[in-house]
């Protein structure tokens, strides 16, 4: 049923998606219907060195280099322009508390895009009840915990971990337990170090040598940004590694570029991903979602589709439909 859904969704999809030469009044329409969610850095520094992410292959623990303000402003700006209302999420490849910058950028993100959500998902290494006030005083939406831990049934620890800082369940679903206590919704996962089944992180972690048959939504839904102002195909890359040098579609760090010039200019690779097309070299060796096989957008299609009166209204439908389904 999800494959299915899939595939009606990327043929129903806009043409204007996969092309570059479009006008950039479209371009920030197309990124506001569909990226919906903008991941950063705020700095580069990981506290810890976990053998299933590619921070175990290369430094990202010694020195604490924040993303440049003026680049932060530029990221904000443009989402202020078109009133983003996705998610702002601090993530990918380190650790959000590590740096007490953190609470005045998802402030300053709170008071210029009101209708995002600012979310943040840490390791809880630097959780305390005073880490837990400032956030909520920085109006953070959504704070997720990954914790990992040696024990294959860490409840008891996780039970003092939560009392430390003042939360409590309200419920436990498997691996994902709902906590209360903070002003914000909070919902901590937990996982133990010998059943984790690592994403291949696009070869890095580990090579997978599956042939992908599937289309890869992550670069229409999701816009990546590292700490240096490098932006990236997806949050399963990471520019430090020159297998992953093609995964670069831009770079804020330049006068001219913004967030949708390079949204535009990315469109043909987002073509090829939906294609099912996997001959980008981190592409070959990624495992994500491979369930989904045989799902892909076809090139004939669309041309077909646009044929269909009312094609668009109907996508729309269907785009709402689908998020229902799979919540």
């Amino acid at each position: 049923m999800r494959s299915l859904l899939e595939t009606i969704s990327l043929n129903l999809m806009p043409s204007e998606l996969f092309k570059t030469d479009i006008s950039i009044e479209t371009t920030r329409r197309l990124f506001k219907e569909y990226i919906n969610t903008v991941e950063l850095e705020n700095h580069n520094y990981c506290n810890r060195v976990c053998w299933f992410c590619p921070n175990s292959k290369v430094d990202r623990h010694t020195n604490i280099t924040i993303m440049n303000e003026a680049i932060f402003n530029k990221i904000v700006g443009s989402l202020k322009e078109i009133n983003y209302n996705g998610r702002v999420l601090w993530s990918l490849y380190h650790e959000p508390l590590a740096h007490n910058s953190i609470f005045e950028r998802i402030a300053t993100v709170k008071s210029n895009l009101p209708d995002a959500k600012a979310m943040l998902i840490t390791n809880g290494d630097y959780l305390t009840v005073d880490i837990l006030k400032q956030l909520a005083k920085a109006k953070l939406d959504i704070l997720r915990i990954s914790y990992y831990s040696e024990k294959k049934d860490p409840i008891d620890e996780i039970e003092l971990f939560i009392s430390r800082i003042n939360l409590k369940i309200i419920r436990i679903d498997n691996d994902k337990i709902i906590l209360s206590g903070a002003p914000f919704e909070v919902i901590l996962y937990h996982k133990a170090f010998a059943n984790i089944i690592p994403n291949s992180r696009g070869g890095i972690v580990q090579k997978v040598h599956t042939r992908r048959l599937c289309a890869c939504t992550k670069p229409i839904y999701h816009f990546v940004i590292e700490s240096s102002g490098l932006c990236m195909l997806c949050c399963e890359t990471m520019s430090s590694f020159k297998e992953h040098a093609s995964a670069i579609i831009g770079d804020l760090n330049l006068p001219e570029s913004n967030i949708f010039e390079i949204f535009r200019t990315n469109a043909l690779k987002r073509e090829y991903l939906a294609s099912a097309k996997t001959e980008l070299s981190m592409c070959k060796y990624c495992n994500v979602d491979l369930k989904r096989q045989f799902t892909r957008r076809f090139e004939l299609a669309d041309r077909l589709m646009k044929l269909v009166p009312g094609y668009l209204p109907l996508y729309l439908k269907l785009r709402r439909i689908k998020k229902n389904i799979l919540k």
